[in-house]
């Protein structure tokens, strides 16, 4: 699997290329500081995956190289790393699987890379098996962060007082949210119990 690092800070590059060499052997991993950078690797690889910084500078930002990508390979699966969490927004203009702000937490990091790594699995095995309910994923904002969970991942919702937990296969995250919203993403993913 093909993944591409941008960011214009070459410790956070080093440290995020290293985590994702530790945790995961099967995967190539290209860095590239600049937008003319991304573009040299985008013009030789096919990647799977892109984690984006917004401000790389000379007036280029990580929604540029992923809408550069996405012209070559529109089955990429984006994620952005921003100081600066107002982006985010901005970022939905190429659909990232997640949103990390920096400082980076590694755990929460960690476990966005496995999701979206078996989400990439699960779409490049459907293409050749055809389509499976395993494909969708829903959207969820926290206080802190806002991420996709795979609905094959959850085991059920909830509503308590003002809060809605998910409970997953890896914890229960708890938002504050619309539970109609939820219904509609997920209504064909699950069924409601009396």
């Amino acid at each position: 699997m093909n993944i591409l690092i941008l960011d214009d800070n070459d410790p956070t590059r080093r440290m995020l290329k290293k985590i994702l060499e530790e945790d995961h052997s099967d995967v190539t991993v290209h860095t590239a500081g600049s937008y003319q950078e991304a573009e040299w690797i985008v013009n030789q690889e096919r990647l799977d995956l892109a984690l984006l910084d917004m401000e790389i500078g000379e007036g280029y930002t990580g929604i540029d190289v992923g809408k550069l990508i996405v012209e070559s390979n529109p089955d990429v699966e984006f994620m952005v790393i921003s100081s600066h969490a107002e982006y985010a927004l901005d970022s939905f203009e190429i659909h990232p699987y997640d949103f990390h702000v920096k400082p980076i937490n590694i755990n929460s990091f960690k476990n966005s890379i496995r999701q979206v790594l078996e989400y990439i699995e699960s779409k490049k095995s459907m293409s050749t098996r055809g389509p499976s309910n395993d494909d969708g994923r829903l959207l969820v904002r926290t206080k802190k962060e806002i991420f996709w969970i795979p609905f094959s991942k959850i085991h059920f919702i909830e509503k308590l007082q003002k809060d809605i937990y998910i409970h997953t296969d890896d914890d229960a995250v708890v938002i504050r949210q619309n539970i109609s919203d939820i219904e509609k993403k997920a209504s064909n993913e699950f069924s409601k119990s009396p």
